[in-house]
């Protein structure tokens, strides 16, 4: 379950947009079967893929390169087309846009800042991003942004780019699910494109180098240092992993990610009476696979950890979990962990 198309979409993000800049002012039929091809491998990969249609049909249009247009949708819905083994219409694709939520509650309560709210917040995954990139990338889109100021390097690149960004973030934060700063994993590549723009500056700037080489250091040390925990990681302005939970919950903290490592925690230590309250959306045979008991149920949830003080015995829950049993039952925010596996799951001594 932790094998989602958000990866693949950013990748064939980028290689379309990169297409489609590469072909220029005087494009070509084969750069735009190229393209179109990318496109197609970007929006079979993942719905919200379907922004990316949208941005060319404008630029192309501002250019009035309508044939182009022809083309790299033929190519795509060739892609779109294979995806299906060519057993359906690719016109399935489309009307299955429309189920892409279908099976989401629609009184979901999101997660901001302590607080839980139907319908979520308009600036959701502007804080998602803010806590969840790294420092120095927040850093370097701000002396990016400042240099923009004084007009562009690229103009053609940087519009592409900046376009991309502003249509994935004002999409996803009108239609998707405030539950993961992963629906916008395509801006981060796009992101990290554009702020090289300042690269040239800096490198003939006095201190400059010496800047790029602390930000980038900074942020490798960032990525080494959450080894393997990543599902979890929060920037240092959110205090780290530890305290990320005081901001967003859901796939932001834990996605079932750290069964394996619970598993191993529990042999090492030879706990025997034990209880589990893991992430695990589909229900599935999840604890029980690693040699884990099996997850509570509805029923025994709402007895043995939110109408009555839990009885004796170690406890592990999800720190999604505890985030939202701490709005309905005041005592869990009194409860202290003796121990957390993975910054995802938290252990309790009753």
């Amino acid at each position: 379950m932790l094998v989602t198309t958000d990866v693949p979409l950013a990748a064939f993000t980028v290689l379309t947009l990169y297409l489609f800049w590469k072909r220029g002012e005087r494009p070509s039929w084969r750069a735009d079967v190229v393209t179109g091809l990318a496109l197609g491998a970007a929006m079979a990969s993942k719905f919200s893929g379907g922004i990316l249609p949208i941005i060319l049909i404008v630029f192309c249009l501002a250019r009035k390169q309508v044939k182009s247009l022809f083309i790299m949708a033929g190519a795509c819905l060739l892609v779109i087309e294979a995806a299906y083994l060519f057993s359906a219409s690719p016109l399935l694709y489309f009307r299955n846009i429309a189920f892409v939520n279908a099976n989401h509650f629609k009184g979901y309560p999101f997660y901001l800042f302590g607080e839980l709210k139907q319908g979520g917040w308009w600036y959701y995954f502007l804080v998602a991003f803010a806590l969840k990139a790294t420092v120095p990338t927040l850093v370097l889109i701000i002396f990016a942004a400042v240099q923009a100021a004084r007009g562009f390097l690229n103009r053609w690149g940087e519009l592409i780019l900046l376009a991309s960004i502003a249509a994935y973030l004002i999409v996803i934060s009108a239609a998707a699910d405030q539950v993961g700063v992963r629906y916008i994993l395509p801006i981060f590549p796009l992101i990290f494109i554009w702020v090289s723009r300042i690269v040239p500056d800096f490198l003939t700037a006095r201190t400059g180098a010496a800047i790029l080489a602390l930000l980038i250091s900074w942020h490798v040390w960032s990525a080494v240092s959450a080894f393997p925990n990543y599902i979890p990681y929060f920037n240092e302005l959110a205090g780290g992993a530890a305290n990320g939970h005081a901001y967003l919950d859901d796939s932001n903290v834990d996605w079932g990610q750290g069964l394996k490592e619970a598993a191993e925690y529990v042999r090492r230590r030879n706990i025997q009476n034990l209880s589990i309250y893991s992430f695990d959306p589909f229900d599935g045979p999840g604890t029980e696979y690693y040699g884990l008991p099996r997850n509570l149920g509805t029923a025994e949830i709402r007895e043995k950890l939110l109408l009555n003080r839990p009885g004796p015995g170690t406890y592990i829950i999800s720190s999604h979990y505890i985030i939202r049993m701490r709005h309905v039952s005041p005592a869990w925010k009194t409860y202290k962990t003796i121990d957390r596996i993975g910054e995802s799951l938290w252990v309790y001594a009753f």
